[in-house]
């Protein structure tokens, strides 16, 4: 009896300090996404986040992640988001072995689900095993990878919802990052990850089905094959690529400057920065180029950056000057959590260089976000532009994410600092993504070729 006492004891003094670590981080998040999150007001039902939070906190914290992540899925923000660190070390291999032998278990004697079987994804990188436990859970076991997944590993898993929502565990072992987001199966054959993957179903699956396909890369490239339709394809805007890319275009610029028509590959790209595209400006603009209208929530973090500025102020001995700061800083205070409005300036003045461009086609998919999304509404300002391909992703409503290390998890925290500012000509894109000019069908393997002969068949008219 006496052991069982210090047994329960143990366990009860491990649960109050989990519950403890996670209410300290519960906080922190909290206070970040209701005072710095500038699309909190816009989104929140009060009720319903509040119901979150008291669930939360009465959790039996089985998996804090997962718990935390809740609040953050609830807005279904890119740019609102939390990870957790995760690497291929951190894979149970033996798990991974039990798992390929319930596949072949299931698959014994079975009727299959309509959902249940092989998937390979859109970048021809991996293939699935689906496997459906229920209605409600669908768990997704790596089979063949092109990134050297452990075979067995469930990538994914995801439950449905009592909204009905797909909500998915997430795993991206290239990022070494596991996150939630929310799915769905846009039809039988097809399962959408929330911009991050698409997955297909294979129906006549056998071993070794990935070694025949070429696999989409990050890569970015020039194609020169065909003078009249150069290809560039940028994959990314990771702050590293833009001196990949400004090498790209020095290098080609004779060639790129003498092409009727410059088609740009950005599909995939899920953001960065834009001075990726900085360089093809003077080539593509028609006229000025006008920024975005944005607006900041005044937080805490703002506040602490003005006050940072002070030092060289007071160094200066200016009283004038001095006084100048110390209003400024009060009147900022004052409005703590309310928005400050930075209206849209000249995004580029368009100083043209000669060249012999008529037409630049933007190829997009549901893939694009954020950065990406920024090129195409500042490129297509240009009378040269046409957008070809699918709608993207819809992360460029509330962008600028700062990031944040939780407290006691150090879990990595994700939120957006800046509202775009919407207008007539550039309406709300969140979730729902830019529409393109031209579609393009799923169907059609080869998209570049439909740019090729788009330009063609008007060229001849």
């Amino acid at each position: 009896m006496r052991n069982l006492m210090l047994i329960f004891l143990l366990t009860l003094s491990c649960f109050v300090k989990a519950q403890s670590s996670q209410n300290i981080d519960l906080d922190f998040v909290l206070n970040k996404i209701m005072h710095s999150y500038p699309g909190y007001l816009d989104k929140v039902n009060k009720i319903e986040f509040d119901k979150i939070v008291e669930s939360i906190k009465k959790s039996n914290v089985k998996d804090t992640f997962e718990n935390l992540s809740r609040l953050t899925l609830y807005f279904n923000d890119h740019h609102l988001r939390l990870f957790q660190k995760f690497t291929s070390s951190d894979i149970n291999k033996e798990i991974c072995i039990q798992n390929l032998q319930a596949i072949k278990k299931s698959q014994k004697g079975k009727k299959l689900n309509k959902y249940q079987g092989y998937w390979i994804n859109d970048l021809n990188s991996n293939i699935i095993y689906l496997s459906v436990i229920n209605d409600n859970i669908f768990n997704g076991y790596i089979v063949e990878s092109k990134n050297n997944i452990q075979k067995g590993f469930c990538l994914f898993k995801i439950k449905r919802n009592l909204q009905n929502e797909l909500i998915t565990d997430y795993y991206n072992i290239n990022r070494g990052k596991r996150f939630f987001l929310k799915s769905s199966f846009l039809s039988d054959k097809v399962l959408f990850c929330n911009s991050f993957s698409k997955w297909k179903k294979l129906d006549n699956y056998k071993d070794g089905f990935l070694k025949n396909k070429i696999e989409t890369t990050k890569i970015p490239g020039i194609d020169l094959t065909d003078s009249n339709n150069i290809v560039i394809k940028m994959p990314t805007f990771n702050r590293e690529m833009v001196k990949v890319y400004d090498s790209i275009f020095k290098c080609n610029l004779g060639k790129i400057s003498q092409s009727q028509n410059l088609i740009i590959d950005i599909r995939n790209n899920n953001g960065g920065v834009v001075n990726c595209f900085d360089s093809l400006l003077p080539y593509i603009c028609s006229d000025t180029i006008k920024g975005l209208g944005a607006y900041r929530v005044i937080d805490d973090l703002m506040i602490e950056g003005i006050k940072k500025r002070a030092i060289p102020v007071l160094d200066s001995k200016d009283s004038v000057r001095i006084q100048k700061y110390y209003k400024y800083l009060a009147d900022i205070i004052a409005l703590r959590d309310s928005f400050i409005f930075s209206k849209a300036g000249v995004y580029s003045t368009c100083k043209s260089k000669p060249n012999k461009i008529k037409n630049v086609a933007i190829i997009t998919n549901n893939k694009c976000l954020s950065a990406a999304e920024l090129m195409i509404l500042y490129l297509r300002q240009s009378s040269k532009v046409k957008i070809f391909g699918q709608k993207t992703g819809g992360a460029i409503d509330y962008l600028n994410a700062e990031e944040f290390i939780l407290p006691s998890s150090n879990y990595l925290f994700w939120v957006a600092s800046i509202k775009r500012q919407i207008t007539k000509d550039a309406p709300s894109y969140d979730n729902s993504g830019i529409p393109p000019d031209i579609d393009i069908p799923e169907t059609n393997v080869d998209w570049i070729s439909f740019v090729r002969k788009y330009y063609e068949k008007n060229e001849l008219k």
